[in-house]
Formats: C-alpha cells, structure tokens, sequence
C-alpha cells in the first residue's frame, strides 16, 4: 500500500478535481475489474461491466487491449491520465463526451520517447502490450487503436 505523508504546509496546497476524470475513471476501472478487493463496495459494478465485457464484441476487445496496458500491477503507463487542467473543455459540456475526447487526444500526442520510456516496464515485466512495438514507437495505426479502445 502506497502512504503519502502530507505537512501542515502541503496540505495547504492540496487541489480536489470538480468532477471525475474520465480516464482515471478508465484505468481505476480496469484496476477494479482486475482485483477482487471491495467487494461489497465494487461487486455490483464488477459483476456488471463484467457482464458487459463477457458478451463480447468491442467491450471485450478495447478491455482486452487496455489490460495490457493496465495490468493487476503497481504500475501503468502516466500518458494514459494526463493532467486535465491542460485540456479544453466545453463550458456548455463540462461532462460530456468532450472530456473523454480532449483527454483521449492529449494521451495520443504524447511524444514517442515519452511512450517508448512509459511502455518499457510493461515489456521488461513480461506484459504484452497491445500494440507492442507500434505503440512504443508512436504508431499512428496503433494509437488510432488505443483511442478507440479509451473511447469503447
């Protein structure tokens, strides 16, 4: 379990977000569906986007895709939660799908030798990425994909 201590001082400077973030929610998500703990507080939502998922067609395969991303681990790529004050949002759509689209393209334009540093650990560790290589080296085909995936 991860501590963070906080000082008087640090508390002080301590920001609450407005509203949810869509892809924290995305990848906190998939940290749900993967792990078995808070089961009285996830399990009703597990056991329907699980459902969900086990239908298959493009929830199956943008979960599938994005668990490899996202592993039962400690860790995940950063580019997949960029910072959201850098994004555009709507006024008139603060929760809208606007949030989901600008985020997912702030976490595309992530330049390639930031990918390729953020995508290692999942190869060294033995995970498989969606897109191997592709991804890493900032293929469009592949980033294309991984857009969808955050979008389904």
């Amino acid at each position: 379990m991860l501590r963070v201590h906080f000082t008087g001082s640090d508390l002080e400077n301590v920001r609450t977000a407005r509203r949810p973030d869509p892809l924290w929610e995305i990848v906190c998500g998939l940290c749900r569906l993967q792990k078995r703990d808070g089961a009285l507080t996830f399990g009703p939502w597990r056991r329907t986007a699980g459902g969900l998922i086990r239908r298959g067609g493009a929830a199956r395969e943008a979960a599938s895709a994005l668990t490899r991303l996202v592993p039962a681990a400690a860790y995940f790529p950063d580019f997949l939660t960029p910072p959201a004050e850098n994004r555009p949002d709507r006024p008139d759509r603060p929760d809208g799908p606007d949030r989901l689209q600008a985020g997912t393209e702030q976490a595309l334009a992530t330049p390639r030798r930031r990918l390729c540093h953020e995508l290692a650990p999942l190869s060294a560790s033995g995970g498989r990425l969606s897109a191997g290589a592709e991804l890493a080296r900032g293929d469009v085909t592949a980033l294309t994909a991984l857009g969808g995936d955050l979008r389904r």
